[in-house]
């Protein structure tokens, strides 16, 4: 809450969580919400007008910090403001100093009305260049003996964290059985991001594979995984 200082809460009963809410529960989606928050369907219903930070923050918080969680745009969104504050510095910018630039990576990130870079959504890139994202956790953080991210953090990202069970499917090729700090997590140890309509960075490390996939194809996405199964 100290980077959030400017603005108002309207919303009393929350204050008792919010000065609990720390960054890990912002990169684990455990902020305390029960339901998803500025994902398109969402967005389509709010207001123009409305300030998303202050939406977010005052939207109703069921759970305590840590206890509870329920995968959602807002809590990136937030990180990635408070990124801003920190560096000076739009997500945008600084992702292009800190990562794309130094593996010759071109991309685009869209932005709210609000001009703050999205974070958990609006992410556009050649599908070569998300496998180059993809092999820094099997390089160990590292691109053409470049040391891009440090190796710690990508352990730090991959270490389970917390539960999934309304997410759990047993029958899918890749049931979410946890989640890290902004993985998901399977009971293998194969880890994996996924995005609207069949996008995924998928991570074996028992085998050294790595799967990117950028498709637009929702209703096809079951048939898009049982082709990974075998090679996973």
């Amino acid at each position: 809450m100290p980077y959030f200082k400017d603005i108002e809460i309207t919303n009393e009963a929350n204050s008792k969580y919010l000065e609990l809410i720390q960054i890990k529960h912002l990169l684990t989606h455990t902020m305390g919400h029960d339901k998803q928050l500025l994902d398109k369907s969402h967005l389509k219903a709010l207001s123009d007008d409305i300030n998303l930070v202050k939406y977010v923050l005052n939207y109703p918080l069921k759970h305590a910090p840590g206890e509870y969680f329920c995968y959602s745009n807002a809590p990136i969104y937030l990180l990635s403001v408070i990124i801003e504050k920190v560096t000076g510095m739009k997500l945008q910018e600084f992702a292009k100093q800190e990562i794309m630039d130094k593996m010759n990576i071109n991309f685009n990130w869209s932005e709210s009305k609000e001009h703050h870079t999205w974070g958990a959504t609006g992410l556009e890139t050649l599908p070569t260049d998300l496998h180059k994202l993809g092999k820094l956790f099997l390089d160990s953080g590292k691109y053409n003996e470049l040391q891009i991210v440090p190796n710690s953090w990508l352990e730090e990202m991959r270490t389970f964290r917390v539960l999934t069970p309304t997410w759990y499917i047993e029958s899918t090729p890749l049931p979410k059985y946890g989640y890290g700090y902004n993985l998901w997590i399977c009971e293998n140890g194969i880890y994996y991001k996924d995005g609207t309509d069949a996008q995924y960075m998928i991570i074996n490390p028992n085998k050294n594979i790595l799967i990117t996939i950028t498709a637009n194809d929702q209703e096809n996405r079951h048939k898009i995984l049982k082709c990974l199964k075998e090679i996973l």
